[in-house]
This record gives C-alpha cells, sequence and structure tokens, in this order.
C-alpha cells in the first residue's frame, strides 16, 4: 500500500508541474524519495504539445489506475497530453482507447499501471491495421509474413536429372540433384500439356505448398513453365510402399510389428489431411501414392486427383484412380467424401497384413464390377490378428458413413504397436 501512494503522489506531482518526459524518465522506477525526478532541473516549457512535438506524445509515462481517473474527473490537462490536438480527447469515449488484452501490465517497481494504446493518433495512421480482439493486428499481411507461389519457383536449369525412380500415366519420377540435395522430380509427360491436366497440375501445386506434418511428403517447389511442368518434393530412399512389401524377401526385412507401424504413420498422415480445413480428400491412396524413407517411416505422395472438401461430397467425373484401391461408390462413378480413403486404407492394410497384391487374379474393368456393382471384398486370412481383422472389415463397410474415422483407427492401431 506503501508504494501505491508513491505511485499516486508521483502522478499528482507530474500533474500539479504539467510534466512531459522523456524515455528515459518513463521507464525509472518510483522507490521512495530514490525514485523521484528533480523537478527542479526540468524546463517546463517542454511539457507543452507543439506541433513540432506531437510525435513525442506517446512516449508520456503511463498513470496508475486510480491517478487516471482521478485526473480525469477533476478536469486536469491529461487528456491533452495523451493525445494530440488534432484528435477527440474524450478519454470517456472508450472507442477512442484500444486495451492491449493478455499483456502483461507495465510496472514502476511494485505500482501497477495499465498499458493504454491511442488508437487515433497520428503515429498510427497506416492502413493496414484495425481495432480488432483488443489488441492492433494487420488487417492484411505483409508480403514479407506470406509464402508467395513465386517462392515456390524452381527453375529447371536448378535441377540435375539421375535415375528414373518411378513412372505412370502423368509421367516420370527421377532423383534429381538440387543445390547439392537429393529431390525427387516428378515431370509431367509433354503430351498431357492440355488444359485439364495444367489445371490438375496447378491443383497439386496449390494442396502440396500449405501441407507440412511428418506423414506427409515435403514439398520443395515445382517447375511452372511448359515443357518441363514438375513436382520436386524431398527424395525417400526406400522408395513406393508397394515395391518394399512386393520383394521376395519382404517379410522376412519387414516383421508384423514393423508393418503395424508402417500403416499407424499412413493413417497419421491422412488424419492430418482430413482434419484440413476444408479437409483434404486424396481420392487416390494406394501403396504407390506411399514412400518409405530410410528409417521405415511412410508418407503420403501424390496428390494429382487430390480435391479440397468445399462441400459434402465430391464429383467422381474426373477421378482416373486405381482401381483395385477404390471404393466401390467411386467404382460406380458416384459422388464420394473422403470416406473414399478410408476404404483404400482397408486395402493398405490388406497389403500390409497378406503381403499380396490386391486383386492380382482379376484385370482392372473386372475389379470395377466385382467390387463396385457385386458387392465383392478381398479375402481376408482366417489366422490374421483379428483387431486388424475387424479394422479392415470397418472400412469396407458399403455404406461410406459408417466407415471408420482416421483419428479412430489410429486408436484401434496404437495398441498392437
Amino acid at each position: 500500500m506503501e508504494i501505491t501512494s508513491l505511485a499516486k503522489q508521483y502522478f499528482s506531482d507530474c500533474l500539479s508541474l504539467n510534466l512531459v518526459f522523456d524515455d528515459s524518465s518513463a521507464g525509472t522506477a518510483v522507490d521512495g524519495d530514490a525514485g523521484q525526478t528533480d523537478r527542479s532541473s526540468m524546463d517546463r516549457s517542454s511539457a507543452v504539445p507543439s506541433s513540432s512535438n506531437r510525435d513525442e506524445v506517446s512516449r508520456l509515462p503511463l498513470p496508475p489506475i486510480n491517478a487516471w481517473n482521478k485526473g480525469c474527473d477533476k478536469g486536469s490537462q491529461l487528456p491533452a497530453l495523451y493525445h494530440p490536438p488534432n484528435i477527440s480527447t474524450s478519454m470517456r469515449q472508450e472507442e477512442d482507447l484500444i486495451h492491449l488484452k493478455n499483456v502483461p501490465p507495465i510496472r514502476y517497481g511494485d505500482a501497477q499501471l495499465i498499458a493504454i494504446s491511442e488508437a487515433k493518433t497520428d503515429t498510427i495512421n497506416d492502413q493496414r491495421y484495425f481495432e480488432g480482439g483488443g489488441r492492433l493486428a494487420p488487417a492484411k499481411p505483409s508480403r514479407e509474413l506470406v509464402l508467395d507461389v513465386e517462392d515456390l519457383v524452381i527453375p529447371w536449369n536448378d535441377l540435375v536429372l539421375k535415375e528414373r525412380i518411378g513412372a505412370g500415366s502423368f509421367g516420370t519420377v527421377h532423383r534429381a540433384d538440387w543445390n547439392g540435395s537429393d529431390v525427387a522430380v516428378k515431370i509431367l509427360m509433354e503430351q498431357d500439356f492440355h488444359a485439364e491436366r495444367y489445371n490438375e497440375f496447378l491443383q497439386e501445386v496449390a494442396i502440396m505448398k500449405r501441407l507440412r506434418h511428418p506423414n506427409i511428403v515435403l514439398f520443395m517447389g515445382a517447375v511452372t513453365e511448359p515443357p518441363n511442368l514438375s513436382i520436386v518434393t524431398e527424395y525417400l530412399s526406400r522408395g513406393s510402399l508397394y515395391r518394399l512389401l512386393h520383394k521376395p524377401d519382404a517379410r522376412e526385412v519387414l516383421d508384423e510389428r514393423r508393418r503395424l507401424c508402417m500403416a499407424y504413420d499412413v493413417a497419421k498422415g491422412m488424419n492430418y489431411l482430413h482434419k484440413r480445413k476444408p479437409p483434404v480428400v486424396h481420392r487416390d491412396l494406394k501403396s504407390p501414392n506411399l514412400l518409405v524413407d530410410k528409417k521405415y517411416t511412410v508418407k503420403v505422395c501424390d496428390f494429382g486427383l487430390s480435391r479440397l472438401k468445399a462441400n459434402t461430397f465430391l464429383s467422381s467425373k474426373s477421378a482416373a484412380g486405381t482401381p483395385e484401391w477404390m471404393a466401390p461408390e467411386v467404382l460406380r462413378d458416384e459422388p464420394s467424401n473422403e470416406k473414399s480413403d478410408i476404404y483404400s486404407f482397408g486395402v493398405i492394410l490388406w497389403e500390409l497384413a497378406t503381403l499380396q497384391q490386391p486383386w492380382s487374379n482379376l484385370n482392372p474393368p473386372q475389379v470395377v464390377a466385382a467390387v463396385g456393382f457385386k458387392g465383392m471384398r478381398l479375402e481376408i486370412p482366417r489366422d490374421l490378428n483379428h483387431p486388424v481383422t475387424t479394422i479392415i472389415e470397418a472400412c469396407w463397410v458399403n455404406e461410406p458413413w459408417k466407415r471408420p474415422s482416421f483419428s479412430t483407427i489410429m486408436d484401434m492401431l496404437r495398441p498392437l504397436i
């Protein structure tokens, strides 16, 4: 209480002398008589805010709570000192102030003061700022804070292509050197430079550049000038999960626990995608689109057919995924949502459990007929771990809304690892 009385006295003395202090005095702590400023050395003419020193007004000492109200009630000159003459000085109007919430109060010694910011002074005239949430914030992000698409453009000449590590209907994937680092370069086929394929390319870039997760392949940039349209990502040394699972020695290299950990990695990556706002629906989830690093961590990649789920359902008209992993509603060319990814995950989990290729005895049209129209499912071995069988069957339910979410699948897999 003694400190508070000293603070009040300090402020009262300021008012009686009509003093304005610079930054050095404003930061001085009040500590008994030793903390008081020598008034005889002050130039009282400096206390009047003129047109030449209005910019210094914002550096005034901040008053204690009680003294602030007391000074206003007495009609003191305090409002004039804390506001330049060219703005409203009515301190009773709350709109003239922005109270900085969640900011630790400034203290002079142990005397607690309120931090107050003037919203309408000449010192803050940038239209980029607005009054929101009780604090000054940029209404429009500055260029320095925004990751522009141009920042992600990689000149084709900066890439030194090495061996081919994959291929598909889209084109080829090569390992490459980029400024001394190994990267993977997905190159679109030259004959696919029509409008639809180019828009798909831009869609993949737009989605990948906003994704950051340990189980999502890291997007490095893109070559955006034809005829070398390419997407550049991190390089994962063990290649695709499909290739790893179907090697002759797969069962010796990948024990059951490791394969369950791989399934958990896929679920984590997909859960991240589905939890985005709006959710990202992959629509072509399959083992060839899952990459494995040297530590056997699995990461989701290839977002060429992915879509942001703005509405409840997504049109399947443009989907051209691999039928062995596709949900029955997608094979029937019906509207789909993120639950189609859940079905695809069930096929991947079946692959991890059995180390077999899905529907190896059928060609693609036969798979469409069997799964999409006859309700057939892959055969699950009877000796398979029962909890794993339960997850697979739940993913393959015909009604999409009955299939579990990836967060639920993670909860089911976690005890098995």
